[in-house]
């Protein structure tokens, strides 16, 4: 309801960038036939984004502690240990959430895992892709993903002045 109204109510063409639209591609590509675009960045500084506080690393710990979840999401809940926390609401859940132990690690093999599952699933559904990492960095990357944007009718978006904080790793 809440996107089919902004859709609806869209000044113009109707644009949405839908963040966290992890499983939720394929109801919105049946729902909304549109042209969908995959914007994502490279796995290690989109998780380094994620290191403000506990919010991403629980929310992904959630994720995990679904009720009857893919196979590879069960085995990796497994894997690091986790037992399915059940409680009478989110919020109490995600409490118990808060007090299970990980170390970076850990925290990062399930990041990669839900960001891998995500990219398997969302590349074949989206029209085109962008990895807005490479945007910054390389012209010639930039150029042809102009050229495919075009090629999809979207003339009125500029994706040259696209500008990602680089995230530069040292041995330390």
């Amino acid at each position: 309801t809440y996107t089919e109204a902004l859709i609806h109510h869209a000044k113009g063409r109707p644009v949405l960038q839908c963040c966290r639209s992890f499983g939720r591609v394929p109801f919105l590509k049946t729902a909304f036939p549109g042209t969908h675009i995959l914007l994502w960045r490279d796995p290690i500084s989109q998780w380094l984004s994620y290191q403000i506080n506990d919010y991403f690393d629980i929310t992904s710990l959630s994720i995990l502690n679904a009720i009857n979840p893919p196979e590879v999401i069960r085995l990796l809940r497994y894997n690091i240990g986790l037992n399915e926390v059940r409680a009478e609401n989110f919020y109490e859940e995600y409490s118990a959430l808060l007090k299970f132990p990980m170390d970076s690690k850990q925290r990062y093999q399930i990041f990669f895992a839900l960001w891998l599952y995500h990219m398997i699933h969302n590349f074949p559904l989206c029209d085109m892709d962008l990895n807005v990492d490479q945007l910054t960095q390389d012209p010639e990357y930039t150029e042809y993903k102009k050229d495919e944007v075009n090629k999809l009718g979207i003339s009125a978006v500029n994706i040259t002045q696209c500008m990602m904080p680089a995230t530069v790793l040292s041995k330390t």
